[in-house]
């Protein structure tokens, strides 16, 4: 039970003399068809996985990055047989690129540029090795975290829906920045019940972010935020009667109702530390100049 699965060996793509040669070099029982050598395969990629404390880093090293040392993220297979962080690899090719051939880092021979994701199962064992431990990788560490969350946001759970929306929008916490999927996702968490969506929507369709911009139907939603109690809905309606935008027109008196409500009476917390200031600050002013 010494070898695992190497970088190039899937169970999924290998013949059945393959699947026998993977268990005979490994010790492991044989199987009369692909199913049952797979599933042997399986169990000992398994059985491997829950003991995954016992390993060293060293021993899986040829896991590592060959150009950095750093656990891959996204890693490939060279035509060397070696594993890369594919951005890095790609950079390394752009810059040492000679009439389509690059010299290889790890073996130090020409190759060309072809770059082949790795196994499904390299990539959950790099992932254990990270879970256990093994290997220390803040971005593996987020990536799998990021799995984890939207395997619960497609399974239904509002919050994590709510989540993935908020770093699609800001391409945050290792998600890129999507504005249309953001949208989507901000879609189903409203439609599964989430409170704080509302306003959030109302506010894209106002701006046009991810969704086709459209005033009248982003005011009404915010206008309904509020209703419900949204700190957010409330200091932006607020806002636009205090400057006269957005349709509104300028009232000082909406104005410093709807800030205070925002401030003080909200039921759903949305608002940053750094917008309650920007609110606080407004409504003093409100207030000030209402005095005058």
């Amino acid at each position: 039970m010494e070898l695992i699965l190497l970088p190039n060996e899937d169970i999924n793509k290998m013949s059945f003399a393959q699947l026998q040669e993977a268990c005979k070099q490994r010790k492991l029982p044989l199987a009369g068809n692909k199913d049952g050598m797979k599933r042997i395969l399986e169990k000992h990629m398994r059985d491997f996985l829950c003991n995954s404390e016992k390993v060293t880093q060293k021993r899986y090293a040829h896991l590592l990055c060959r150009l950095s040392g750093d656990v891959p993220v996204d890693p490939v297979l060279a035509e060397d047989e070696c594993i890369y962080e594919r951005k890095k690899m790609e950079a390394f090719f752009e810059e040492t690129v000679v009439d389509g051939m690059v010299t290889s880092p790890c073996t130090g021979k020409p190759m060309g540029l072809t770059l082949t994701p790795v196994s499904s199962q390299t990539k959950e064992l790099i992932m254990a090795l990270v879970k256990s431990g093994v290997f220390v990788s803040p971005d593996v560490e987020q990536m799998i975290a990021n799995k984890a969350l939207e395997k619960k946001a497609h399974s239904g759970d509002r919050n994590a829906m709510f989540l993935v929306a908020d770093n699609l929008r800001f391409g945050k916490n290792g998600f890129a920045k999507d504005d249309k999927s953001s949208f989507e996702w901000m879609q189903k968490a409203h439609n599964a019940g989430h409170p704080s969506t509302m306003a959030c929507i109302g506010h894209r369709y106002l701006v046009g972010i991810g969704v086709e911009k459209n005033t009248s139907v982003g005011l009404t939603l915010m206008g309904e935020a509020a209703g419900q109690g949204s700190d957010w809905a409330l200091y932006y309606i607020g806002r636009s009667y205090a400057m006269g935008v957005n349709g509104f027109i300028k009232d000082r008196a909406q104005a410093i109702g709807y800030i205070q409500k925002a401030l003080n009476d909200a039921s759903i917390k949305q608002m940053s530390p750094a917008t309650v200031a920007e609110a606080n600050e407004l409504l003093a002013e409100l207030v000030e100049s209402d005095k005058n």
